[in-house]
């Protein structure tokens, strides 16, 4: 009786799956609702903050051995992208906090990164 009972779920679980995907558009919504445009410009703002931070890790990483100091340094010199990101960000299940954190878990990153590849030259 269980494995008939089984046996019957399987296809209408299927069913049930497929009706659902049909009536999906790729690239049309994502997880919190927002628009394929709406998260290209956050992949865009994104992309130009971590280009930032990269770009200033690299600078500024060999002028101080502080590690916490030079993050911070970099997250801040790179405020506006920072500011940027969050503002487009608005309405999509993100914090300015959590952006803000972000930033200087990245900043530092790219910071013991610059330090990693100096020593390695």
């Amino acid at each position: 009786m269980t494995t008939q009972l089984q046996a019957g779920l399987v296809p209408i679980i299927g069913l049930l799956l497929l009706a659902g995907c049909a009536s999906f558009e790729a690239g049309s919504v994502n997880a919190d609702g927002a628009s394929s445009d709406t998260m290209k410009i956050i992949d865009d703002a994104y992309a130009a903050r971590d280009a930032c931070l990269a770009r200033k890790a690299s600078a500024m990483a060999r002028r101080d051995s502080n590690i916490n100091f030079t993050a911070h340094a970099v997250a801040l010199a790179c405020s506006a992208e920072t500011q940027r990101l969050i503002s487009v960000s608005k309405g999509v299940n993100t914090s300015a906090g959590s952006i803000c954190e972000d930033s200087e878990l990245r900043a530092r990153a790219s910071v013991l990164r610059e330090l990693r590849l100096s020593a390695a030259t």
